[in-house]
């Protein structure tokens, strides 16, 4: 629903991605850029979902798992298997329901 033709819509993101330097750097310089340019051509605002969220990006990393390992997951992710990929999967899922669950139900409480 973002077609040239349409009124302006206000969009706000959240970024998922994995906390590494090298990464951070240039998710943080994509979306701003994005924002700048979404803004500059009129088109609403681009804004992260949440004040709670740095930056509009959830960093995913090595602290992650101590806190949120052991937290419940949808059936759907004890069907993937355990290779590293399944984890980082489970990993990520839980991470959105931590700290975005309110966010996304609800996202009048957030910027919008």
């Amino acid at each position: 629903m973002l077609e040239p033709y349409g009124s302006r819509r206000d969009i706000a993101y959240v970024v998922v991605t994995l906390e590494n330097d090298f990464i951070m750097t240039r998710v943080q310089s994509f979306f701003k850029e994005l924002s700048t340019m979404y803004e500059w051509c009129k088109l609403g605002k681009h804004m992260p979902i949440s004040e709670k969220i740095r930056e509009g990006i959830l960093r995913v990393g090595k602290s992650t798992v101590q806190k949120l390992g052991n937290e419940e997951v949808d059936d759907w992710f004890r069907h993937i298997g355990d290779s590293p990929v399944a984890a980082k999967l489970r990993l990520y899922a839980q991470t959105c329901r931590h700290h975005l669950g309110m966010s996304i139900s609800a996202p009048s409480a957030g910027h919008l």
